[in-house]
């Protein structure tokens, strides 16, 4: 039994000493692979550390060397040039790379952006035909399809022999490509059947290429290889010729602007234009404008080309040349101002009798129609089309009626809207609508201003030539607004107006320009003052009989206060314009209400409120006092 035991006690020391060796050997071991592997790792350099396992940089650690970061963001400096591309925020290289791609292809090229897709690029240039499921269908879009392929990259021309770069990459459309055929490649096309009637002995015989659609066209695709049929001519060979001469509305825009920090900019005049694109650019609104704004430019660099096609002008034929026989004379009364009646015989010229002598008068070139910028009303404005500008809409709902934005634009433009029409008008149309309006308004102010006065210099003269009137500020002031007491009017002698003496003003004009209160002592420096306080402490004497503020053409006063929110204001008799001072007031009745009567201008449009004003200032003072607007925007127009 002891023998047995000890034994056992000898086996269990082998064995805990044989697994201690082996732990030993284990530890051992992989300490020596992991100092290994950090040797290997320290003798790598810096450079190799970047690259792959295949020596080439990935397209992070490459786009790295061709940015650079600043307080604003990072920038592209892979070009020479300087580059306008910012990143605000987080730093995303694939955006780089695809810039670089897109706007510098040389230098990403160069740089090994382009790395692994020439070998993708060949595997997609292997040319297909094209198979189409024409269910039966033959004419046009059979014969196009035998002249395009299909690749990875879209559907190509391959009508010639030399390499085309017109491709379609959304869905096949065969009208654009008969189009393309018929511009590009005139003489191929003639040779393939594209012109009607060009040759006979052509088959089969297509129908006409002039009749495409401009909607089934694509903005960058009409650009490029898109003509209007007035300028296809019959001949390909002149075709071909038109198309060299003659160069796209993009590349004509393209040459009279120029793009700095601010956006892209007209420099189609000499002189300076304000028109800026500043977010995308879009040359149909630069063709617009330089048509609009610069005609006689716009007309000479062939933004008007295919527009219009003018007829050669008739040539006048002389007036004794022209048969009057079978000449009926009618007598017809010219009338004006139904004072004066004049007999005028009226000739009318059978038409048949001068039909074939006279040569029909030249009417003016159609413009053609333009399709509308997208088909969403809210996109673009109602008026010019533009897309790029804030837009608001002209109807509130389509309930709506009495809008007063759709009557200006019916009595500006006679354009008449309705609430089913759903348009939308940009800033520079509503300000062009309001300019006209108030240019309008001032014009006819200025001619009743102009017949007035001339009346009232008609009338002096013959009533009196020798008469002169000199008084002072305060004096031709009251002689507007003075009633005598006693008005004499007779048969033989006209109406005198009589200067309002001492007694009758209500201050005392002082030798050193103050004026002086006739009822209380107190002294003002000028005569509004005087005024404000003659009618807030003295209103009692405005009702005398002998009142200066009484007026000679009229039974009420020329202004009256009035008491708003705890302060006096005063209001004028003919309009409703508040002032806080008497020289104000003053002054707005002799720069509107002079002897002269015109209709207010502006009316509040504010619910059970129909006071009138003659200009702006007056109604923003208005909606301030009135109805607590304080942001004009609030209040109408």
């Amino acid at each position: 039994m002891a023998f047995a035991t000890v034994a056992m006690k000898l086996w269990n020391r082998k064995q805990r000493t044989k697994l201690s060796s082996l732990r030993k050997v284990s530890r051992w071991t992989l300490i020596c692979r992991l100092e290994n592997l950090t040797s290997i790792s320290l003798l790598r350099s810096e450079e190799e550390r970047l690259n792959t396992k295949d020596g080439i940089p990935s397209f992070r650690r490459l786009t790295r060397k061709f940015v650079f970061k600043d307080s604003k963001g990072f920038h592209c400096h892979i070009s020479s040039v300087p580059c306008r591309y910012l990143q605000q925020g987080e730093y995303k290289y694939n955006h780089f790379v695809r810039h670089f791609r897109n706007v510098h292809t040389q230098k990403a090229r160069e740089a090994g952006f382009f790395r692994g897709l020439e070998l993708e690029s060949e595997d997609s240039d292997i040319d297909t035909p094209l198979e189409l499921d024409l269910g039966g269908k033959t004419g046009l879009i059979e014969l196009v399809a035998k002249y395009v392929y299909r690749n990875k990259k879209g559907i190509h021309c391959r009508i010639s022999s030399s390499p085309c770069s017109y491709v379609q990459k959304s869905g096949f459309k065969h009208q654009n490509f008969a189009s393309h055929f018929a511009i590009q490649h005139t003489e191929e096309a003639c040779k393939a059947g594209f012109f009607k009637n060009f040759d006979q002995t052509s088959e089969p015989q297509p129908e006409s290429v002039g009749g495409i659609s401009y909607d089934s066209i694509s903005q960058d695709e009409t650009m490029e290889s898109f003509t209007t049929e007035q300028s296809q001519p019959e001949n390909p060979l002149s075709a071909l010729n038109l198309l060299r001469m003659k160069p796209s509305l993009k590349q004509l825009t393209e040459n009279h602007i120029f793009r700095d920090e601010e956006g892209i900019h007209c420099r189609i005049a000499s002189g300076t234009c304000k028109y800026v694109q500043t977010s995308n650019y879009i040359p149909g609104n630069f063709a617009r404008h330089f048509r609009t704004e610069h005609p006689k430019e716009a007309r000479e660099a062939g933004f008007f080309r295919g527009l219009s096609n003018p007829q050669p002008e008739a040539e006048p034929i002389p007036i004794e040349h022209v048969p009057y026989e079978d000449v009926e004379l009618e007598s017809t009364t010219c009338e004006e101002d139904n004072s004066s009646k004049l007999e005028v015989p009226l000739v009318s010229i059978p038409q048949n009798s001068v039909s074939d002598s006279i040569a029909p008068e030249r009417s003016q070139p159609e413009i053609p129609c333009p399709d509308t910028p997208c088909d969403d009303p809210a996109l673009y404005c109602r008026l010019c089309f533009s897309v790029d500008l804030p837009l608001a809409p002209i109807f509130s709902g389509p309930d709506a009626a009495d809008n007063p934005l759709a009557e200006s634009i019916e009595e500006c433009i006679s354009v008449r809207l309705t609430a089913e029409d759903d348009g939308w008008i940009c800033s520079e149309c509503s300000q062009k609508l309001v300019d006209f309006q108030q240019f309008r308004q001032l014009s006819r102010i200025h001619d009743s201003a102009v017949r007035q006065k001339k009346q009232r210099l008609a009338t002096t003269t013959q009533s009196n030539p020798d008469v002169g009137h000199s008084a002072n500020e305060a004096d031709s002031f009251y002689v507007e607004i003075v009633k005598q007491e006693n008005d004499i009017e007779t048969d033989t002698e006209p109406p005198v107006t009589e200067q309002p003496c001492d007694d009758q003003k209500p201050f005392i004009e002082l030798p050193n320009g103050s004026f002086s209160c006739r009822i209380c002592p107190q002294t003002f420096p000028s005569l509004g003052p005087t005024m404000e306080h003659f009618i807030s402490a003295h209103s009692e004497a405005m009702t005398h009989t002998n009142s200066v503020l009484a007026v000679d053409y009229s039974d009420k006063p020329p202004f009256k206060p009035v008491t708003i929110n705890n302060v006096q204001y005063l209001k004028c008799a003919d309009c409703d314009t508040l002032t806080e001072l008497g020289e104000a007031i003053i002054e707005h009745r002799k720069r509107f209400h002079a002897g002269v009567k015109v209709l207010p201008t502006i009316r509040c449009d504010r619910a059970e409120c129909e006071q009138v004003f003659m200009d702006n200032p007056a109604y923003q003072r208005h909606l301030e006092i009135c109805h607590d607007v304080i942001d004009p925007g609030e209040g109408g127009s």
